[in-house]
């Protein structure tokens, strides 16, 4: 099995794995949603965003540069994983402390302020916990526990959400079962840590340490701007247009992120085959890139279809209320950032795994400037719409960015023909899904389906392997 196919059967596996978790995600955050209303609503997204952003601070790169270092020497996981622990652990301490600080001197409201601590708590504390033993099971390539934790997590994150508001339960509350979940998965992934790998190792040595920090800050860069450029424009809203415009935003960007999760899984996936691929040659990085390409076109741009044309029974279906209506033509916009994200993931990996990790943090840096400019242009003009146009505009500058410095610095990537193929079935698609609508509504979707998956087999998007992969995939995990 080439690496492309071992990458696109572990992603197969993740994808397929935490897709029911999403599917829970989505229908909980509808219903908590509706229950709380974009105001509340949006103080409960407010707290746990802001907390998130403070979080790259207590990780300062080691996740990534975890990941990198124990795919390249797995002998060295204890030892690796136990001075991994032993940073963080003090680092998110001292960032929790910051936050609390940072909420008081900006004298928000008793409620948003309590909401920040609990978020706090659960991403910065406990959060960095679990994700100690992910960087484990990514490098390992067995990063399907990780979609079991995130499962097994939402299960009782949404069960016990759906109670609460129920019974008449605001954000405090819900935000408290969320800190809860965070508890559980951290608790899980130290079960599947001792069973299946290795506990960590410690050796105190503050001087390995501070080496071990220098070597990891390309990594914390890439993911400071990685966190502020999915959570910016969240934040920009709240303070330049409120509460009520988070709420209406969140609403479209809970189901764009999570449909997401694919790329997010391919990204796992791929980087310790990656690493792998570049110690033999460039050209074979390359070959598998170019592979990898029109597979993750041929995955993003139905979903961005789906999201435009049936965006108000989407809507309507997960918040049932009309409150958030006029989040539909906020799904429409910010639902075509999904293709340009599948590709700038597998890209920037790429990049890391090819040792250009300072040019992927750079590339990175511009398209988060360029994001918060055009926020505050499009924001002040269009509202939380302007927020979606602006983080659709940046995706798609960064995948260009990302490709020109592949193709110039590393190796040419080859435009093949599949990717024309693919562009044109979503095409057709997308107007045959378009007009069917408006005569047959639903109905549209299994026809639209039917056809594109046919265009996908006239025109060979697939080859024979990559669907023998796939089938292998969902028969077995060995």
């Amino acid at each position: 099995m080439s690496t492309s196919q071992r990458v696109l059967r572990n992603a197969t596996l993740l994808a397929t794995q935490t897709i029911s978790s999403v599917v829970i995600s989505v229908l909980v955050n509808g219903y908590i949603a509706k229950k709380l209303g974009p105001s509340d609503y949006g103080k409960f997204v407010f707290g746990f965003s802001f907390a998130t952003i403070f979080s790259i601070f207590s990780d300062l790169g080691l996740y990534g540069w975890g990941v990198r270092e124990i795919a390249r020497h797995r002998e060295k996981t204890a030892e690796i994983l136990g001075d991994i622990v032993a940073i963080r652990t003090v680092l998110s301490l001292l960032v929790f402390g910051v936050i609390c600080f940072a909420v008081n001197a900006l004298r928000l409201p008793e409620s948003t302020r309590l909401v920040v601590y609990i978020g706090s708590a659960s991403v910065v504390l406990l959060g960095c916990q679990f994700a100690n033993t992910w960087i484990v099971f990514e490098a390992h390539e067995s990063a399907r526990f990780e979609g079991t934790s995130n499962l097994i997590c939402r299960f009782l994150v949404g069960a016990l959400s759906i109670m609460a508001v129920y019974h008449g339960f605001g954000f405090i509350q819900v935000s408290l079962i969320y800190m809860l979940g965070y508890g559980t998965e951290a608790i899980y992934c130290f079960i599947i840590l001792k069973r299946h790998f290795v506990l960590p190792r410690f050796h105190i040595s503050f001087k390995k340490y501070v080496y071990e920090i220098k070597a990891a800050l390309p990594f914390a860069f890439l993911s400071l701007f990685t966190i502020v450029y999915y959570e910016i424009d969240k934040n920009m809203l709240a303070f330049i247009k409120g509460d009520t415009s988070v709420g209406l935003y969140n609403a479209a960007t809970t189901i764009v992120y999570k449909c997401a999760i694919i790329s997010g899984a391919l990204a796992i996936a791929i980087l310790p085959p990656m690493i792998n691929d570049f110690k033999v040659s460039a050209e074979k990085l390359g070959d598998n890139v170019s592979h990898m390409i029109p597979l993750l076109l041929m995955l993003g741009i139905p979903i961005s279809i789906v999201g435009t044309v049936f965006a108000p029974d989407i809507i309507h279906l997960i918040y049932r209320s009309s409150d958030y209506s006029a989040s539909v033509l906020t799904l429409q916009i910010l639902i075509w950032m999904v293709p340009f994200e599948f590709l700038s993931h597998i890209l920037r990996f790429s990049l890391i795994a090819a040792d250009k990790q300072i040019a992927a943090t750079f590339i990175s840096g511009i398209t988060v400037f360029i994001n918060i400019c055009l926020n505050v242009v499009f924001i002040t003009r269009f509202d939380f719409n302007g927020a979606a146009l602006a983080t659709v505009v940046a995706e798609a500058t960064s995948v260009m960015l990302l490709l020109a410095y592949f193709t110039i610095n590393v190796v040419r990537i080859q435009v093949n023909i599949k990717i024309v193929a693919v562009i044109t079935a979503g095409i057709l698609t997308g107007i045959c899904t378009y007009f069917l609508r408006r005569v047959v509504n639903l109905w549209s979707f299994p026809v639209g389906a039917s056809f594109y998956l046919i265009q996908i087999l006239l025109f060979r998007i697939l080859s024979k392997d990559d669907l023998k992969v796939l089938i292998s995939a969902f028969r077995s995990e060995s």
